[in-house]
Parts: C-alpha cells; sequence; structure tokens
C-alpha cells in the first residue's frame, strides 16, 4: 500500500492534500511534509485508520463570528466555510456490494483562514449557512 501509485503521489505532492484520521473532534491532521513523516514511520495497521483527502483553498471572506458564550462579543475574522457531507455506510463481509450507501446530511462550518485543525466542538469554528449567491 505504502509504494501505490497515489501513495506515491502523495508523497511527492504533499502540500496539496490533508491526512485525517477517521474519527470526529478536530485536530489529529498531517499537513504538508507532515503527511510523508506520517506515511514513511507509520505501520500499515495505524495507516489505515486515516484518509487522504485533496486539501481545498477556499478564498477567504470576512465573517462576523457570534458564539453562544455572552462573554465573548462577535468578532470579525477572515473566515474559510467547509462544507461537510456525511455518508452512511454498511456492508455484510460475504457479500461484494454494500447494503447500504448514501449520503446522509450535511453541515456548514466556517473558521480562521489560519486555523489548520479543529473544530466546531473545540471552538475552532462555528456552525454556519450556506450563502447561496
Amino acid at each position: 500500500m505504502k509504494d501505490s501509485p497515489e501513495v506515491r503521489q502523495v508523497m511527492a505532492n504533499p502540500d496539496d492534500y490533508v491526512m485525517k484520521p477517521q474519527r470526529n473532534g478536530g485536530g489529529n491532521n498531517f499537513f504538508g511534509s507532515a503527511i510523508a513523516d506520517a506515511i514513511a514511520s507509520l505501520p500499515q495497521w495505524e495507516l489505515s485508520m486515516y484518509t487522504i483527502q485533496a486539501f481545498i483553498r477556499s478564498q477567504p471572506r470576512p465573517t462576523w463570528v457570534v458564539t453562544p458564550r455572552s462573554s465573548v462579543e462577535p468578532r470579525l475574522i477572515n473566515g474559510i466555510p467547509e462544507l461537510g457531507v456525511f455518508g452512511a455506510f454498511l456492508r455484510d463481509r460475504t457479500k461484494e456490494e454494500p447494503l447500504l450507501n448514501v449520503a446522509a446530511g450535511h453541515l456548514v462550518r466556517t473558521k480562521d483562514v489560519g486555523n489548520m485543525g479543529g473544530g466546531v466542538c473545540c471552538g475552532a469554528a462555528v456552525l454556519d449557512s450556506p450563502l447561496l449567491e
């Protein structure tokens, strides 16, 4: 697996990807040269707990952030919105075709352009709504 064409592509262009663990909570992501280091050093069984995705470079926009904490005033950030699509997948190992493989919802969150990791739960991003222009 470490010698697959896909992994060679990631190793050759690590700044174009993000390596994320398959769990919620934000953080623990690898970016840039740290991806190549992780692929080279982690055992195969541990690598199987990560996914590698293309790093999408969105255009930041001025964004007012309002949090539920009364002590924090609304603030203006250089915001990057992210659309997350949830999926549901269910498979019987004895069958080739999955029993279920569907899109199951979505979430829009916005975080400051300088925040490379972290999400809504840890306070690094806020829930948002899409702006349809």
